[in-house]
């Protein structure tokens, strides 16, 4: 999400509240008609607006996060947890009819803006880590971490919340739930030792850059 009047950047990390803060923020400065769809992954960004504009993002436990990603979607939560865990990138390809390993030769002209990439690799950003994320996989490869001002945490949304309300300079406004996973909210139940060394390994680089542990 991108306002160029109030010049602030929100990176939309999937499942990690981003849907409650894009709606709340965009009712607020009511610059979007809609915040919604697989498109609000995929903002046109530059160098000068990562440097000018306050960055800020929100990270998620990543075993908690992949934990909410299987409960969201039905297509992923038909299976027992354990084999979609191993077997993520291969859902996600089965659902959407194709591969983001191998890009046609001729697809990749047209990935040279927002609008492209977004139609074309759908909701495949939901399968990186919130590092390679940020670094701009499975979209604009643009690495955004360094220009970050705040990054928030989903387990302490609501201090978050305050701090960006304030940067923002806006009321802290209520955040309504969107998008709320069903099923236990106890990811620590779920996880045999395999799969979560699985996941420990998969994302090691959100569990070292931002600290998170089992």
């Amino acid at each position: 999400m991108v306002s160029h009047k109030h010049k602030f950047i929100f990176l939309h990390i999937p499942k990690c509240a981003g849907t409650s803060i894009g709606e709340t923020l965009n009712s607020h400065f009511d610059e979007y008609w809609n915040y919604s769809g697989f498109k609000i992954h995929h903002d046109d960004l530059t160098e000068e607006m990562l440097q000018e504009y306050f960055v800020f993002t929100i990270v998620r436990n990543p075993w908690d996060r992949l934990y909410s990603q299987y409960k969201f979607r039905p297509w992923l939560n038909c299976d027992p947890f354990e084999q979609t865990v191993y077997n993520l990138e291969e859902r996600f390809e089965s659902a959407y009819g194709k591969s983001v390993r191998n890009i046609p030769e001729h697809i990749n002209p047209k990935l040279d803006n927002a609008f492209n990439r977004a139609n074309w690799y759908d909701e495949f950003v939901h399968i990186p880590s919130q590092v390679e994320f940020l670094n701009g996989k499975y979209n604009d490869n643009m690495k955004k971490i360094s220009y970050i001002d705040y990054i928030g945490r989903f387990e302490d949304l609501d201090n978050s919340w305050k701090y960006i309300c304030q940067k923002l300079n806006i009321p802290d406004i209520p955040l309504p739930h969107k998008n709320i996973s069903n099923g236990d909210k106890d990811y620590k139940k779920i996880y045999t030792e395999e799969t979560k060394d699985y996941v420990a390994k998969k994302y090691s680089d959100d569990i070292k850059l931002f600290n998170y542990e089992f």
